[in-house]
């Protein structure tokens, strides 16, 4: 906030990003009005102070631009150390705000999934593949699909790092018809689903739901998970555990996260 006051346009510099990894800590400082050259410096001289990387945003997320420092790694990491995982995501990539909470979530997530090695998973808006890595180290097969190009091959790119050889990715946008896809006619058993906040109404109507032993549903919002549940209970789910975890702490928004299996199955 001292450097920003600090600067010829204060009230020009709307908002401050914060991307966190294991080991570094970036912003990214849009500004509506060119800065003058004691501007950046001021923010140039922040980085080595306190170590964090430094971006600034001229305009769109295309001109987002690191000027601090000028060479080494852009990518940011974290870790589930227990599935012995590491991801690399850029930072304009969309990660999960809570690092402790979604490393808890992700091995929730296997404990009920309980994989035994011969499993074929859809993970559907699978982002930079937070599940479709956790879920590989475990079944036999994981594809994810997502909308953005750029976070597909973020998927192909981490499972390569992991060394996890069973992972695929296709770039589609969910909300679109999927009959004719390929993914939507492939044999899958586990189907893992984690939409944005308007939920993942249109795959679970269009999808065909009868290869699917069962469906691990995480949501951010708990009135479109309510709304999906109703369609998979309508086409042979029933709901087996469901669980609230904090990822928003003091504020009014929770995770969720919900196994339905096929009704007639062991839960």
């Amino acid at each position: 906030a001292e450097t920003i006051a600090a600067t010829s346009i204060p009230d020009r510099i709307p908002q401050i990003e914060v991307a966190a990894g294991d080991d570094v800590l970036a912003i990214v400082i849009r500004h509506l009005e060119p800065l003058s050259e004691a501007d950046i410096k001021l923010f140039e001289d922040l980085g080595p102070h306190t170590g964090w990387h430094i971006y600034l945003q001229p305009k769109g997320p295309d001109s987002i631009h690191r000027i601090w420092p000028l060479s080494g790694p852009t990518s940011l990491t974290y870790r589930i150390g227990e599935l012995g995982l590491e991801y690399r995501f850029e930072v304009t990539d969309f990660t999960q705000i809570n690092a402790q909470i979604n490393q808890k979530m992700v091995l929730a997530a296997l404990d009920l999934l309980d994989f035994q090695g011969t499993e074929r998973v859809l993970d559907l808006f699978c982002g930079l593949g937070n599940f479709t890595l956790a879920a590989a180290t475990r079944a036999a097969e994981v594809t994810g699909i997502e909308v953005s190009e750029t976070m597909v091959q973020r998927v192909l790119d981490n499972a390569a790092h992991n060394g996890l050889e069973n992972v695929s990715a296709v770039a589609f946008d969910l909300t679109q018809p999927i009959e004719a896809h390929a993914f939507a006619q492939a044999a899958y058993d586990t189907l893992i689903v984690d939409p944005p906040r308007s939920g993942a109404k249109e795959v679970l109507e269009a999808l065909p739901m009868k290869q699917f032993a069962r469906v691990l549903y995480v949501s951010c919002n708990p009135a479109t998970l309510a709304r999906d549940a109703a369609i998979l209970i309508d086409r042979g789910f029933r709901m087996t555990h469901l669980g609230i975890m904090d990822m928003f702490p003091e504020t009014a928004h929770v995770e969720s996260m919900a196994l339905f299996v096929r009704s007639g199955t062991r839960g």
